[in-house]
């Protein structure tokens, strides 16, 4: 049994994938087994994979049909034996120490999750994100149904590694392509987590210049409602946990939704919008919302967008 397996996506990313295994065959752990779930790529991807693992026995090749982003994880998860899980993606590349860091960091405190920080790729320039979350949390055993400010770090589960035993059940949403399926996968996870350990430093490079990312891809940005229904599905089999996250989750929702919505071309703004419209007025007038850490403008922009959306359309493309 490994000490960690990683699980690489790759779905068309020949560009970037010998850097994304490079950094993971070099890993100064080397207890590792390096999971490479090929999604039907039509590339040369499924060579690449092949001509590494016929180099080293720790890299085993998943190749199926494409069946989206969720689909290819739940098979990556489902394969793996390690005692712990990291996910990567094919277009990003890791430190050399990135996994024996959160591996003897993770089992040294025996937690669900260990994460770090990571650094931003773009135009061949890294910067170290500036998540204060993490730096204000580090170095210390934090259990998330209490200390629900780690709710608020953000939904990379790539800079991460999981106990198996743990996320083993917890299944990516399967819906087509890759959209933005991390997001519920994330939530789910924290709240299922009995202990979370943050380390203040980064330790792999996201990269933000893939035009075949999901983050350009304008047609997909709806796909976060369906994520956020996953989230209340699970939570609401677990009552006392729904009730306890209600806020953070709702504040989750308002931010998710103002960072698609600005994201939206100008035509689907007001689709979106309308949309989302009964779920915020829901939001308001019964459940608890946790407003600290959203604009000041927020509560008045959910107002407008629950009982005058058409309106908050209007003025929202006035003004962006």
């Amino acid at each position: 049994m490994p000490k960690i397996s990683i699980i690489v996506p790759v779905y068309n990313v020949e560009t970037y994938l010998r850097q994304c295994l490079d950094s993971l065959v070099a890993q100064t752990i080397r207890d590792i087994e390096i999971i490479i779930v090929n999604d039907g790529s039509t590339d040369s991807s499924p060579q690449i994979i092949n001509e590494y693992a016929a180099k080293d026995s720790r890299v085993k090749p998943l190749h199926q049909p494409n069946g989206g982003y969720g689909k290819a994880m739940n098979a990556g998860i489902a394969t793996a034996t390690g005692d712990y899980i990291g996910i990567v993606e094919s277009d990003d590349w890791v430190e050399l120490d990135m996994f024996e860091r959160l591996y003897d960091n993770a089992a040294k405190h025996d937690v669900d999750i260990c994460r770090a920080k990571h650094y931003n790729y773009r135009a061949g320039e890294s910067q170290p994100d500036a998540n204060s979350i993490i730096e204000q949390l580090a170095d210390r055993v934090l259990h998330p149904e209490t200390d629900t400010e780690v709710f608020k770090l953000g939904f990379a589960v790539w800079s991460a590694i999981y106990k198996r035993s743990f996320i083993q059940n917890i299944k990516f949403l399967e819906t087509p392509g890759a959209s933005y399926q991390d997001i519920s996968f994330s939530i789910i996870v924290l709240a299922m987590a009995s202990s979370v350990y943050l380390i203040d430093c980064c330790l792999l490079h996201y990269r933000t210049d893939n035009a075949n990312s999901s983050i350009n891809s304008q047609a997909k940005v709806f796909c976060v409602q369906d994520e956020f229904r996953q989230v209340e599905r699970v939570l609401a089999l677990y009552p006392a946990k729904a009730q306890a996250l209600q806020a953070v989750k709702n504040y989750l929702k308002i931010r998710t939704y103002f960072w698609n919505l600005r994201r939206l071309a100008k035509g689907l703004r007001k689709e979106f919008i309308l949309g989302i419209s009964a779920e915020m007025r829901h939001m308001l007038e019964n459940e608890q919302i946790d407003w600290v850490g959203l604009s000041r403008k927020s509560p008045k922009r959910c107002q407008q967008i629950a009982y005058r959306p058409k309106y908050f359309a209007f003025i929202f493309n006035l003004l962006h």
